[in-house]
């Protein structure tokens, strides 16, 4: 077991190594998804840090991290190329000298003659690491992981990319994370998934309603929903199942649409009827629909078909006994009808979004496209 004995052993830095990422030319999910397991693990994972490929920031950007974090993670820079030098950093700042493991240059060799791959002279610096550091090997690539002490902070390095970083975290990293865990951990934070109301608005309901209670909580928009997310000790959670989630769900239940991972596309196409065709004449989104509903395959069996059309085209023919659903809207108003005949009695739907105007366009379809999903996956499992 690793301790650290640091005024706050366990706040967490992440400092991710990259210009691609400076650049925008990629997006850290790294740093998301390592946050999210160190916060389960009741982490406190305060400080997320990036930098391009340069030396000078580099061990700016480490020292400022390990100046009051017991653990810094530090991402990318471990590869074979002139630009990969992160292992030279973490060694200077943790001033020890790097040293030769045959054995990982071993394993390196072995594993890109099984791809066929040519072994550079630039690969051996892969083989190199920090005297005294702890190494995790790379069974998904050839850059291991490894951590080593800079003073008061443990220093965990990971390759970028990500495919590797979660063999490792369930390799190695994970039961490393648990060993030097908080007595108390927090849950993966619980989730409710609000629509039709703005963030502000929610957060005013959801701090009333847990006022005194001590939870932490947070707030996530993404494009047309408000999360909404409370971090739970897992000594209180009888006390938040029994004291607070019936109230803060009554109070947030009017806007409230899914909880946790809930998606709106993945349930319709979970409950879409078997054998029976589904038409869908979209007049309101511009296609935001289909994409929905097509980003993953239907079940086998599933027969749905989206027509995305002007306001004034007509539904063509359709066999007999097919559904068909049909959603228009106004976008100056924000007014909007989702029909659905075929399955039972006519059904209808009148909305009026808060989303008006040209201006609103973009949100007003997606709201329009999430609740239309929401609305007929809730009509076909009647």
């Amino acid at each position: 077991m690793i301790t650290l004995p640091l005024h706050h052993p366990h706040k967490v830095a992440i400092l991710a190594i990259g210009t691609e990422v400076t650049s925008g030319e990629i997006s850290n999910a790294n740093a998301a998804k390592l946050a999210g397991w160190l916060t389960e693990f009741g982490f406190n994972c305060d400080t997320h840090i990036t930098v391009p490929d340069q030396r000078d920031l580099m061990h700016w950007a480490l020292d400022e991290a390990k100046s009051s974090h017991g653990l810094v993670i530090v991402t990318g820079g471990l590869g074979p190329t002139t630009d990969d030098f992160t292992r030279e950093v973490i060694a200077t700042t943790s001033i020890a000298k790097l040293v030769w493991h045959e054995d990982i240059w071993a394993g390196i060799v072995r594993r890109l003659e099984s791809v066929g791959a040519p072994i550079a002279e630039s690969n051996k610096q892969q083989a190199f690491f920090p005297e005294g550091a702890t190494i995790y090997p790379n069974n998904h690539g050839t850059a291991s992981a490894f951590s080593v002490r800079c003073g008061k902070t443990l220093v965990l390095a990971l390759p970028g990319p990500p495919r590797e970083i979660e063999g490792l975290w369930q390799d190695h990293i994970k039961n490393l994370m648990a060993s030097m865990a908080p007595g108390e951990k927090s849950q993966t934070p619980r989730r409710w998934r609000c629509l039709g109301l703005s963030e502000s608005k929610l957060g005013e309901i959801v701090e009333e309603s847990l006022k005194n209670s001590a939870f932490v909580t947070g707030y996530r928009s993404h494009l047309p929903y408000i999360d909404i997310k409370v971090w739970i000790p897992e000594s209180r959670q009888k006390d938040f199942e029994t004291n607070w989630r019936p109230k803060l769900e009554t109070d947030i239940g009017p806007w409230l649409v899914g909880r946790d991972n809930d998606d709106a596309a993945e349930t319709f196409r979970q409950n879409c009827p078997l054998a029976t065709p589904i038409y869908i004449l979209d007049r309101a989104t511009q296609g935001y629909i289909s994409q929905r509903i097509f980003s993953e395959s239907l079940q086998p069996g599933c027969q749905v078909t989206v027509l995305t059309t002007d306001y004034g085209t007509p539904m063509p023919p359709v066999a007999e006994g097919c559904i068909v659903a049909t959603v228009s809207a106004n976008i100056e108003t924000g007014a909007w009808l989702l029909s659905l005949t075929g399955s039972g009695p006519h059904k209808s739907l009148n909305d009026q979004s808060r989303y008006k105007g040209k201006i609103h366009g973009e949100r007003l379809r997606a709201y329009i496209g999430e609740k239309t999903l929401l609305t007929l996956t809730q009509w076909l499992s009647q």
